[in-house]
C-alpha cells in the first residue's frame, strides 16, 4: 500500500526550508515508531515519563519526514537539542494536521499500552475515560459546550483523594459549566419553557443520587438492627 507524500515548509533561524512527509506509515514502520518511543522512555533502570511526549514528537519528525536530524544526533546533549528543535519549528504540527484520521491517537494509545505492559503503570485511567466521554458527547450533541466540559474535566482530573459522588459534585459545583447552567435554568423557568438543555440539572441529579444512596444505607442499617432485635 502506497503512503501519500506531501510537501511542507517550516521556518527556523529566519530561514525557510522545504520538506517532504508521509500522512501514514506501513505496519512495519508503525511498530518501529512505537518501539523507538517506548525504548527511549524506558531503560533497564528508569522510566523517564517526563520525556514521553517530547520523544513522541521527535519520532514523528524521524519517521514521517525527510528532515535532516544529524545535527541533533551529534549534539552533546541530545534531549536539549530535540527540545530546541521542536520549539523552533512547526514540523510536528504540520505532520499531525495531515496525518490519516485517528493515526496519531492510535500510535499514542499503542505506546501507552506498551509502557503499561513493561512498567505496570497505567498512564491515567481517569483522564482517558473523561477524554472518551467528551469525544462521544461532542459527536452526538451539536450544541454541547466543549470548553465548559473541558474545564470541568480538568477539575475532575485534578482532584485528590477518593473519586466519590461527593467529590464529583464538588468539582461540578465549582465549574463554570454549573454557573452557566444555573443561569439557563433560571431563564427557562422565567420563560416557562418545558425543555431544558442536557446538563442543566446535572448537579441536582448527582446530589439527589448521593442523597438517595445515603438514605438507602441508613434504611439498611435500621432494618438490620430491627431484624437483630427480633
Amino acid at each position: 500500500m502506497m503512503k501519500e507524500i506531501k510537501t511542507g515548509t517550516y521556518i527556523r533561524n529566519n530561514n525557510t526550508y522545504t520538506f517532504k512527509f508521509y500522512t501514514d506509515l506501513s505496519m512495519f514502520k508503525k511498530l518501529k515508531f512505537i518501539n523507538s518511543v517506548v525504548d527511549t522512555v524506558i531503560s533497564e533502570e528508569n522510566y523517564n515519563s517526563i520525556i514521553r511526549d517530547l520523544t513522541f514528537d521527535y519520532m514523528l519528525v524521524k519517521f514521517f519526514t525527510d528532515v535532516d536530524t544529524e545535527e541533533i544526533q551529534n549534539s552533546a546533549n541530545m534531549i536539549d537539542a530535540i527540545e530546541r528543535f521542536l520549539l523552533e519549528t512547526n514540523i510536528v504540527d504540520i505532520v499531525k494536521a495531515n496525518a490519516e484520521f485517528g493515526l496519531i491517537e492510535e500510535l499514542n494509545k499503542s505506546i501507552d499500552l506498551n509502557i503499561e505492559y513493561k512498567t505496570g503503570i497505567h498512564p491515567n485511567p481517569l483522564n482517558e475515560v473523561l477524554s472518551s466521554l467528551l469525544s462521544t458527547l461532542e459527536r452526538k450533541l451539536d450544541s454541547f459546550d466543549m470548553n465548559s466540559a473541558m474545564e470541568m474535566a480538568s477539575k475532575f482530573s485534578g482532584m485528590t483523594g477518593e473519586f466519590t459522588p461527593e467529590s464529583i459534585v464538588n468539582a461540578y459545583m465549582s465549574s463554570d459549566m454549573h454557573k452557566k447552567n444555573l443561569v439557563e435554568i433560571a431563564e427557562a423557568k422565567k420563560n416557562k419553557k418545558n425543555e431544558i438543555n442536557i446538563g442543566d440539572n446535572l448537579g441536582e441529579a448527582v446530589r439527589t443520587v448521593v442523597k438517595e444512596n445515603k438514605t438507602d444505607d441508613k434504611t439498611k442499617v435500621k432494618s438490620k438492627k430491627s431484624t437483630d432485635k427480633k
